[in-house]
């Protein structure tokens, strides 16, 4: 199983099925692929998910959507990327996170040199949220030279400009040149501001 693509449906659509799918898929070692859409969520859920982060080292993509994490899940999520330094994209859209979750990634962004997207749109993120996930790029270099990170533009606040501003100097020092963005995604070798 390379592939796994979990959407509500009448056999997904309480809580201890997902769980008990999460909890299985934490001893696959093939699974590449793992997209969750609009199911039912609970802490359990986050662990599950999190110990399949953490364990399963052929992972290269995460996909949530639209599902109730919240922040208390996001922590949760996130320790498993503090093992895990293969995965290559996160992607948690509207997963109900705000600036709790947020600090938690970015926590973990300054060691995980592996992943190389994350998209955190639609989600109750603050520029609070956003200084703490620019500036964690400064200490993780691989991120900040081959990622795309997404959340929404209507945060760029002055703080947010003058970081990202640095975060450009920073870059245009280095031989892989990418800026920080306020266009449509070009490659993953650009960080991107989308709305």
């Amino acid at each position: 199983l390379k592939t796994l693509f979990l959407l509500c449906s009448n056999h997904m659509n309480d809580v201890v099925n997902t769980h008990s799918i999460l909890a299985a898929i934490k001893t696959n070692l093939t699974l590449q692929d793992l997209t969750l859409h609009a199911l039912p969520w609970s802490k359990l859920n986050s662990i599950a998910l999190g110990e399949a982060i953490s364990s399963i080292q052929t992972l290269r993509k995460v996909c949530i959507q639209r599902a109730s994490v919240g922040n208390v899940g996001t922590k949760i999520i996130a320790k498993g990327l503090e093992v895990n330094k293969c995965l290559r994209q996160l992607l948690l859209y509207n997963i109900n996170m705000g600036n709790t979750g947020a600090l938690a990634i970015a926590s973990v962004l300054r060691t995980n040199t592996g992943l190389e997207r994350l998209d955190l749109r639609e989600n109750k993120v603050t520029a609070k949220g956003c200084i703490a996930l620019l500036k964690s790029l400064a200490y993780n270099c691989n991120f900040g030279w081959n990622g795309v990170l997404c959340f929404p533009q209507r945060r760029r606040t002055p703080e947010i400009r003058s970081i990202q501003e640095q975060i450009n100097a920073l870059l245009e020092s280095t031989p892989k040149r990418t800026t920080l963005q306020t266009r449509d995604e070009i490659s993953l070798r650009q960080l991107l501001w989308l709305e």
